[in-house]
């Protein structure tokens, strides 16, 4: 498959090169007609040299050593041209080829979270431009070399091929887009590989009436199949409709109406039914009263699971002067599955307040909301699908219900489509009755992400409760922004249960104090947090610092660094989080200047030991358009007891034509 690809991609360079050579000799009558016409050409030559030694240790074995002397080069090539007329075919094309000796050893070797494109080739045509429909035709293949997070590095395979129609000028303006994608994806390391093979067909209609509405409708058919690491096999073909409306009530815009409905149809290994309403009413009334009322509706059909929602909600929002914003709200929710029925009946109020006082700002919020639980199901096993968690680390993330299958564990991206593999982009720690779920770093899953968690869990009889939830703050800013101090407080607790586990609700104390001086080119603070609650309380003590300057415009430098030591107290853990990372930049004079960049990774605990440096020093300068940098690259990583060392120097020649 690979050879192919490069044979493809070097006869696609010999068309171009013949077409760049050819244009400069066809007819042209002078009068923007011509047979072929070359509108611009530039480009990017190169030539790299690196020298890199170190070593790969494992535990129990004999450390790995490596030397690698090798050269590269690069040459890119951007053309734009059109055939006959410019308005009648246009055609932009960007081809580069990355040549490297010894091309196993450089993969592995640190890259400096840089993208290294090996080939490339983006082809983009418009036929018909500006007239009253208009085809783009496009090509694009890349082989690239890159590192996730500085410890997994990953080479990679992406094509992708389609044309679309576009008719703006019709009386119901549209467009047709065809695309086929392709995606092969390795890691070098643990040699799991990952493909996706996606063929999609998106239409869409678009109208505006007078400035009162804007309407659209598409309709989108995908047929996609996935491997993940020879494990998971997935293919499905979905259809969605979808249809938007946004309505202007008013000429002043104080009505305003907001309409959503959409339907998806999927087969294949992930069969799924859904059909969505989602409508939003806001309003601007007098004495700067603004409200707003909402309704969805939610249908959904998957495997064993079946459920019908509806969410109603409105709210009203008062502001007194410039210092004062109150709100209150109401929230209904009748969610109907095939294992339980469940009734929510939530209200709130709650303030902002802001105030100034003698150089600085006083700031005051307090919310309250009380909630109504009603839930009737019979005892047993249950599965919960696609639970929606953040993982970030540093933090504990449990799942929301108590006596987890373990086995039963599937976890998925946001899309539902990638399934990850525990021990390689997650772990699952059991926490009493509950279940603690952490990311792996270099994992596929990226800090901060939004996975869908699916289990299967015991159910008591029913749930019925009161639930009393409170957030507060103060904030005090003083002398102009270079003192402030401030808290943040949640408490959560219930009454009138009806329940025989206790541990289904999860009751907290959290506290948050904070300290922060910014002066000029420092911010530095620090916050302690305690978390008093039934599921996996810890306490929590945070630095961070960061420094930038610009000194005469030719000296700049940029400090960060955070440091968080994590206590879990139910089991006498500690974990512990630090990272920092620099960049100075010095101008020596008007064409040269030195780079310093550097960061370093610490991370302990349970497995998440991590040690990681990375520094890299560069000399850039260039003399009659032709770009010169030398540089020598430290990197050191010890993760959970593989230890790599790399160490290196590298010399880079290029010129822009």
């Amino acid at each position: 498959m690979r050879s192919k690809k490069l044979i493809y991609f070097l006869f696609i360079c010999l068309i171009c090169f013949n077409s760049i050579y050819a244009s400069g000799k066809l007819w042209n009558n002078g009068n923007g007609y011509g047979f072929w016409n070359l509108k611009s050409f530039s480009g990017l030559i190169s030539l790299d040299a690196h020298y890199r030694s170190g070593f790969v240790g494992f535990p129990g074995n004999y450390p790995d050593s490596l030397t690698s002397t090798f050269l590269s080069g690069e040459l890119e090539i951007y053309t734009s041209s059109f055939f006959l007329h410019p308005n009648f075919f246009l055609l932009n094309a960007n081809v580069g080829l990355r040549p490297v000796r010894n091309l196993d050893l450089y993969i592995i070797s640190p890259d400096n979270s840089e993208i290294n494109t090996a080939q490339k080739v983006e082809l983009n045509g418009v036929l018909f431009e500006g007239r009253a429909f208009s085809i783009n035709p496009y090509y694009n293949y890349n082989h690239i070399f890159s590192k996730r997070e500085y410890t997994t590095n990953l080479e990679t395979f992406f094509t992708n091929y389609g044309a679309g129609l576009y008719t703006p000028r019709l009386f119901l303006p549209s467009s047709i887009n065809i695309s086929q994608y392709n995606w092969e994806q390795k890691e070098i390391q643990t040699g799991r590989t990952f493909s996706t093979d996606q063929f999609t067909v998106n239409a869409e209609i678009s109208k505006s009436f007078n400035g009162f509405s804007n309407n659209r409708f598409n309709v989108d058919y995908l047929d996609y199949q996935r491997v993940y690491s020879q494990n998971s096999f997935v293919h499905n073909k979905s259809f969605t409709w979808q249809l938007q409306n946004n309505f202007l009530i008013d000429r002043k815009n104080n009505f305003n109406l907001n309409s959503n409905i959409s339907v998806i149809n999927q087969t294949g290994s992930q069969t799924l039914n859904r059909f969505t309403v989602l409508e939003n009413l806001y309003s601007n009334l007098p004495a700067n009263i603004k409200m707003g009322i909402k309704y969805q509706y939610y249908q959904l059909t998957q495997f064993l699971y079946n459920t019908n929602q509806n969410n109603a909600e409105v709210w009203v929002e008062h502001k007194l002067f410039k210092s004062l914003t109150s709100k209150m709200f109401y929230n209904y929710v009748a969610n109907k599955q095939n294992l339980y029925e469940e009734r929510i009946d939530r209200m709130g109020i709650g303030f902002d307040y802001q105030k100034k006082i003698p150089t600085g700002i006083l700031r005051l919020n307090y919310s309250y909301t009380f909630s109504k639980n009603d839930r009737k199901n019979d005892a047993g096993y249950i599965n919960i699908f696609d639970e929606e968690i953040i993982l970030f680390d540093g933090s504990t993330v449990v799942l929301n219900y108590p006596f987890v299958d373990i086995q039963s564990v599937v976890v998925k991206d946001i899309t539902g489509t990638i399934i990850y593999q525990e021990n390689f982009d997650y772990i699952l720690i059991e926490r009493e009755n509950y279940t603690e779920i952490q990311r792996i770093i270099g994992g596929q899953i990226s800090n901060g992400s939004v996975v869908l968690v699916t289990y299967t869990t015991v159910q008591q009889a029913s749930l019925n409760f009161n639930s009393h939830y409170n957030v507060y703050g103060i904030s005090i800013t003083a002398l102009n922004n270079f003192f402030e101090i401030y808290f943040r407080g949640v408490d959560q607790n219930f009454n009138n249960t009806d329940l025989i586990y206790s541990d289904y609700l999860k009751t907290l104390t959290q506290k948050l104090y904070g300290l922060r001086i910014t002066y000029r080119f420092l911010d530095i603070g620090t916050e302690y947090e305690t978390y008093i609650s039934n599921i996996a309380p810890y306490n929590s003590l945070r630095y961070f610092l960061r420094i930038s300057s610009n000194i005469n415009n030719n000296f700049l430098a940029t400090l960060t660094s955070n440091y968080r030591i994590y206590e879990l107290l139910d089991y006498g853990t500690v974990q512990k989080f630090g990272d920092a990372s620099i960049m100075l930049s010095y101008l020596v004079w008007s064409k040269s200047k030195i780079l310093l960049e550097g960061k370093y990774v610490v991370q302990n605990g349970y497995q998440i030991d991590l040690n990681l440096t990375n520094i890299n020093v560069e000399y850039l300068t260039s003399f009659r358009q032709i770009n010169l940098s030398v540089g020598y690259q430290f990197y050191n990583r010890s993760l959970l007891g593989i230890h790599s060392q790399y160490s290196g120097l590298y010399a880079k020649v290029s010129r822009r034509f």
